[in-house]
């Protein structure tokens, strides 16, 4: 039993004719006929009585109309929603967030959500190794992150924007006369930087020298 017959018999349910059911269905009427029996051959009953003046239902044909419709309804829905998962018009995106583009996060909801306002969003914030690996379980659609800088064979990232690390101290601090910080000239000075683990952190690690000794006295897990 395919939907086509079962498109064909509502079809002829509704109008109770041959041709114009045909016409409907554009099809001839032969074989719209021969959809209509090999319908009856799988069911194994007569769903029409058929005489030169009229057709009408048999009572095997009333029982399957309405299982019919809704059947014919949920293969249309379905395609429906696929087409709106396609087009996003619908659905949940799943996202991971590390703590250091919270604030890039926040600003670009506003207007996602004015777009797409069937799009259901589940937001979540960690550290990029568990986001990293959820998404490998595809827990996750897509994590917004600093680019990792492990080799992922799995996992395809595109840059959406490069920014630069910065020193941000009060006006009247003494780096605030220095064109160009360097890390040794931090070295004099107490230091706030993100925790251990973060991937803005990692970043930090991999180009500070060997030698470069920062008094770090706060360690955060939001920058």
């Amino acid at each position: 039993m395919e939907l086509r017959h079962l498109k064909s018999f509502i079809a002829l349910a509704k109008c109770l004719n041959f041709s114009e059911a045909a016409r409907k269905m554009c099809v001839t009427q032969s074989t719209f006929s021969q959809t209509i029996k090999q319908l009856e051959d799988t069911l194994g009953s007569t769903l029409f009585f058929r005489n030169s003046h009229e057709v009408t239902l048999t009572e095997a044909g009333m029982e399957l109309l309405p299982f019919a419709e809704r059947t014919v309804q949920a293969a249309d829905d379905c395609a429906q929603r696929i087409e709106d998962l396609r087009g996003l018009r619908c659905g949940t995106l799943n996202i991971g967030v590390t703590h250091s583009f919270n604030m890039v996060m926040h600003e670009t909801l506003k207007e996602f959500m004015h777009r797409y306002p069937n799009i259901r969003l589940n937001i979540i914030y960690k550290p990029m190794t568990e986001l990293i690996e959820r998404l490998s379980l595809r827990e996750l659609d897509f994590v917004l992150s600093f680019r990792p800088q492990g080799h992922y064979p799995k996992i395809e990232s595109h840059i959406l924007f490069e920014d630069s690390l910065s020193v941000i101290v009060r006006r009247d601090h003494p780096l605030t006369r220095k064109s160009h910080v360097t890390i040794a000239d931090l070295s004099g000075f107490p230091v706030a930087l993100p925790a251990k683990g973060l991937q803005a952190r990692n970043i930090l690690d991999s180009i500070m020298p060997d030698t470069a000794e920062l008094n770090v006295r706060v360690e955060m897990d939001e920058v």
